[in-house]
């Protein structure tokens, strides 16, 4: 396997897309590339405009909240650099696939992740797309200053996406959705490269960002199942799709009323010890959609050891073989644990946690990237708990 920093070929291209985010990175890694030749055209991203801020209304994701300030810093950036910047704006992808995606998740009681639409999806096919515009090639390469790397695997031919150098960045989580096409475009010039590194070349390059704009590349968390979101989602859906209902036991006592499913997910923690008549937690065990109902018991059925996990994406066309060994994580930023994975059937995905007696507390469409040392080998969502755990 050959190491490709820069990838995409970036040697027959002199003349190339920078990613311009308003951070740090984005433009350290701009100011690398202009240094070895490059001819670069930078290119900011605004995910949220007219249509998306309406509908929105007062909740403010870090993406709509920000984004004036990361556009000012990009473009302060790139008149130091001396680079032209192209603003994109790409209003109608945030209101379908940020907005509606998310609200979609929530009725049907799942778990959106915002988060990985902007930084992943939208980021690299809103990049791209305006890339080979601007360019005039479609195969115009665009560089961000995501800490990642990718490698070239000599015998396959496949390009092999793995995690930054220095682990406190690493960005690996949020792209491991990014199809090896994309991936061939895409350059990451400082994905090899520590924050104190990247923070003395900016220095040096007079690169600044003010120190309360969080544009450092400092990964905030975005809109949760909050009671700020859920008044939100209430206000934008129909009152046939948020009817309250009763909640129940398995044995059918009552335990009071709910204000709408999409408000709860299984294995959420529905009341405190003090209101339930056993006086212990109460976990959401079950929905009935159909008797608009909701079953608690005093366990969540989502803490298991063995998982079964949907809407797999296998990095490299040869799957490893059953009960292969791997790392993985459930948040960005999040604890590294170990697990026997197998490829299943209709795009699943079989989890054994080790070692067996560890457990694993999750919730259903939660992410997780699958790693064998620095490779990103497989992404998938949890789906349920298996028999046995």
């Amino acid at each position: 396997m050959s190491s490709s920093m820069h990838g995409g070929g970036l040697a027959s291209q002199k003349r190339i897309a920078v990613g311009m985010s308003g951070g740090l990175y984005s433009a350290v890694a701009a100011s690398l590339l202009k240094s070895q030749g490059y001819s670069i055209q930078g290119i900011h991203l605004v995910f949220a405009g007219a249509q998306s801020k309406s509908r929105l209304g007062k909740l403010k994701p870090n993406c709509v909240s920000e984004a004036a300030a990361s556009l000012q810093q990009a473009q302060a950036h790139c008149k130091k650099l001396g680079i032209p910047l192209e603003v994109i704006d790409l209003d109608a992808a945030f209101d379908e696939k940020w907005i509606d995606g998310f609200l979609h998740e929530i009725l049907k009681s799942g778990t959106p992740n915002p988060c990985r639409v902007c930084r992943g999806d939208l980021l690299v096919s809103g990049l791209l797309s305006a890339a080979a515009k601007i360019l005039g090639r479609p195969d115009a390469t665009v560089a961000t200053g995501h800490a990642v790397r990718v490698t070239d695997d000599l015998h396959s031919g496949e390009r092999v996406l793995q995690i930054g150098t220095d682990s406190s960045r690493d960005q690996s989580y949020w792209l491991a959705r990014i199809s090896s096409l994309d991936l061939k475009r895409m350059s990451f010039p400082v994905g090899d490269l520590s924050v104190k590194l990247l923070e003395r070349l900016a220095a040096e390059s007079g690169i600044t960002v003010p120190k309360t704009s969080g544009r450092s590349g400092a990964e905030q968390p975005c809109v949760s199942r909050s009671p700020d979101v859920l008044s939100w989602v209430e206000a934008m859906t129909p009152a046939s799709l948020r009817r309250s209902g009763a909640i129940r036991t398995p044995g059918g006592s009552g335990m009071g009323a709910h204000d709408g499913l999409f408000r709860h997910t299984l294995g959420q923690k529905l009341q405190s010890a003090e209101q339930s008549p056993e006086k212990q937690d109460v976990f959401v065990i079950g929905m009935d959609r159909m008797k608009n109902l909701i079953v608690v018991g005093n366990a969540s059925p989502m803490v298991s050891s063995r998982w079964l996990l949907k809407n797999a994406l296998w990095r490299r066309s040869k799957v490893p073989a059953a009960g292969a060994v791997l790392q993985f994580r459930q948040y960005s930023r999040g604890e590294l644990y170990e697990g026997k994975v197998t490829a299943y059937e209709s795009g699943g995905l079989k989890l054994e946690i080790l070692p067996s007696n560890r457990a694993l507390a999750g919730v259903q469409g939660q992410f997780l990237v699958f790693y064998e040392g620095d490779e990103v080998v497989v992404s998938a969502e949890l789906d349920q708990p298996l028999s046995g755990a």
